[in-house]
């Protein structure tokens, strides 16, 4: 019975979200904490301005770092702030959100909860959006962190 009601539940939340205010994306990450890591990441934003009456994006972004001899990924939750245009089109959004960041060598692990601060910039370009996105992480994958890619 758990099951159904669970199964139930989350069909009615999705099902409430537009494919129209869901856009999926993909790009390159680098942590420059303990050395440096680069990284791919893969992307998710929700549009909110129909919720909230104000520009505003719900984000959810995993990204995987390569670790020599370990494993380095990260979750990030991170609302975007409409802040201004710069020029004609490309968009300045500010960040603040929730990271949660894993270590693992051989038979330990770590996992770390922290805070972004940044800014994201949106460019666009025919029917997608090209993004470069700096920001410092306090906890989580901790240091400077800055991020590109694309969002379709």
């Amino acid at each position: 019975m758990k099951k159904i009601s669970i199964t139930c539940i989350a069909f009615f939340a999705f099902a409430t979200i537009s494919l129209g205010q869901l856009d999926f994306g993909a790009g390159l990450t680098y942590a420059a904490d303990g050395g440096g890591f680069f990284g791919v990441q893969g992307k998710v934003l929700y549009n909110l301005e129909d919720i909230v009456d104000k520009p505003m994006y719900a984000i959810g972004a995993f990204s995987y770092y390569f670790v020599d001899g370990g494993s380095l990924w990260s979750i990030d939750l991170d609302p975007h702030y409409y802040v201004l245009t710069i020029g004609d089109s490309i968009e300045l959004e500010a960040i603040a959100g929730l990271s949660i960041a894993r270590f693992s060598v051989r038979y330990r692990s770590n996992t770390d909860v922290g805070i972004n601060f940044g800014a994201n910039f949106k460019i666009p370009v025919n029917d997608f959006y090209i993004y470069a996105q700096p920001k410092i992480a306090l906890g989580g994958i901790g240091g400077f962190v800055i991020s590109g890619g694309i969002l379709f």
